[in-house]
């Protein structure tokens, strides 16, 4: 007969030692590298941000591929539609460029020395100057995606920054930051623009900067905003936390909280706030060349290969290759931003990373 206290009291610890042995057996993690394996298992994201870099890199290196010159135009008299072969006096390249980089330059001499005067057939046809779309298309992904990183930086820099002191700092010093951000967000956008570059084309120069430099200035003072407003409510949430108030104790200054305690802790919204940020400005910038308002010929920009389907127009035929493909990217590079931006506020989830940790 078995005794009843050895069998009352003889716990079953297996489940909890197979636990320990994986926290055991298994390296400590931060939270981006948890928050990249969860990223992994998330396909359509983790496939959204594979093609986002595919198509960084293809725009990166547009001045390296046997690409016809965006600008060299030929005598054609209406767009031609998607061939996989030139004519015979058209299929030579011409290394016509607007004033390039010296990185774009010494690309340009590699490309040369790679593939000679071989270049691409237009395989997404051509507009009625017969410049080829295709090339026109991915040259005019860089300038898109430069103005989308140059005014993300500015949010990041500024936004992060300002949105932080205001909320550390408290009292009136919070109030007045946050006036004046209310006092920008009611200018219209449009006519921010409109008012900086008429005053560079009256003065011929701002500091040195070319339009398109005041340009991407113009639009990355403004998207900032939003930013300071996001971390400022985030950051109210954590001024009173036990770490944040430890650290004032001990006698550490606003910058060292700033650097060492709020920021790493708002990190990970920021950064789902800027996936979001970057298709705004794409279209913003892709509007205001459409107006005539940014990136001026000879250079060219999605919003400029809207103005090329607008004066292609005609009612007795359409030449959809000059607004399908256009717009096709345009869509897919934004629709994969949102994507990626939907899986990475999912991968930094604090309560999804504290469920996946022993996944």
């Amino acid at each position: 007969m078995g005794s009843p206290a050895k069998a009352r009291w003889d716990l079953d610890t297996a489940p909890m030692e197979q636990v320990l042995k994986k926290l055991a057996g298994r390296r400590s993690q931060g939270l981006w590298a948890i928050a990249w394996a969860r990223l992994k298992q998330n396909r359509a994201a983790f496939l959204a941000c594979w093609f986002l870099a595919l198509v960084g890199a293809t725009s990166l290196l547009a001045p390296a591929l046997p690409l016809p010159s965006p600008i060299v135009m030929h005598a054609i008299g209406e767009p031609v539609g998607p061939q996989i072969a030139w004519p015979a006096a058209q299929g030579k390249f011409k290394g016509e460029y607007w004033a390039l980089s010296s990185i774009d330059r010494e690309l340009v001499k590699l490309r040369g020395k790679a593939f000679g005067t071989w270049q691409t057939p237009p395989l997404l046809g051509t507009d009625s100057k017969g410049r080829d779309l295709l090339s026109r298309l991915i040259w005019g992904s860089r300038t898109s995606l430069f103005v989308a990183l140059a005014a993300t930086l500015t949010s990041l820099i500024v936004g992060v920054l300002y949105g932080a002191v205001a909320a550390l700092s408290g009292g009136w010093v919070d109030r007045l930051m946050m006036r004046v951000v209310d006092g920008l967000y009611a200018l219209p956008f449009t006519f921010v623009v409109i008012f900086v570059l008429g005053l560079v084309g009256a003065t011929h120069s701002l500091a040195g900067l070319s339009r398109e430099s005041v340009f991407f200035l113009a639009i990355g003072a403004l998207y900032w905003l939003s930013m300071a407003r996001v971390v400022r409510g985030q950051v109210l949430s954590l001024k009173h936390a036990e770490f944040v108030s430890a650290a004032r104790a001990g006698g550490a200054s606003m910058g060292w909280i700033l650097a060492v305690h709020i920021v790493p802790n708002v990190l990970s919204l920021v950064v789902v706030f800027l996936t979001l940020t970057i298709p705004s400005v794409i279209l913003s910038e892709a509007f205001l060349s459409f107006l005539g308002l940014g990136v001026e010929p000879p250079q060219v920009s999605w919003g400029l290969l809207a103005v090329d389907a607008l004066e292609a127009a005609s009612p007795l035929r359409v030449y959809w290759w000059l607004i399908v493909f256009p717009s096709l990217a345009l869509a897919t590079v934004l629709f994969a931003l949102t994507i990626l931006g939907d899986g990475l506020r999912e991968a930094l989830d604090p309560a999804a990373l504290g469920r996946g940790v022993l996944r």
